[in-house]
């Protein structure tokens, strides 16, 4: 085995072993994400027609399996990483926000008013709401209940942006009828009720 073959198989593998580094520590930042897939393809391709080149179809079929393998284990989080996944983290906001809506809606049964605070809304403080994707749940004046998006997993595409969910006057049925807005999120990572 020649010098050459040994190290441009050897940068080959440092190259595919870096690139699924860069892939798989959760980069937010897309260039960067990309650049790590391109070089884990072409490291993975110079490698086949390296093995296929000297006569090793057995190597060669390897590699293709191990690049069918990541071909699958690389796009299936994809799929579910984009939009999906910040769908579900807005609509923890909007969960955790329902047993607040209750709350006000009970206020307002018993004193005809909307409650200005959570503290008047018989609530805990603000950042008591806080979770993995929810830096905080506010009530306000007027019916008004702004969920801060944020928490402990930060998303540049929803960290610092609001859900606010406001309280009408009662309906035909007797009920608090609420409404919902979303402050600098991108439509397609809104729950449908948002939109």
């Amino acid at each position: 085995m020649s010098k050459r073959l040994v190290a441009g198989t050897i940068g080959s593998i440092f190259s595919v072993v870096l690139s699924a580094r860069l892939i798989y520590v959760g980069i937010d930042d897309y260039d960067l994400h990309m650049w790590g897939m391109a070089a884990l393809g072409f490291g993975i391709v110079f490698l086949v027609v390296r093995a296929w080149s000297n006569g090793r179809t057995k190597t060669a079929a390897l590699w293709l399996a191990i690049v069918a393998f990541l071909t699958f284990a690389v796009s299936l989080p994809g799929m579910y990483s984009g939009s999906e996944t910040r769908r579900a983290r807005v609509s923890e906001g909007l969960n955790y926000a329902g047993g607040l809506k209750a709350a006000v809606s009970e206020y307002y049964f018993d004193n005809g008013t909307f409650p200005s605070s959570n503290i008047e809304a018989g609530l805990a403080a603000p950042p008591s709401y806080a979770s993995r994707h929810v830096s905080n749940i506010e009530v306000l004046p007027g019916g008004k209940i702004v969920v801060m998006l944020g928490g402990t997993v930060q998303d540049r595409k929803l960290t610092g942006h609001e859900i606010v969910l406001q309280a009408a006057d009662l309906n035909s049925d007797g009920r608090v009828t609420w409404s919902c807005s979303v402050d600098g999120v991108q439509t397609k990572h809104v729950p449908a009720m948002c939109r």
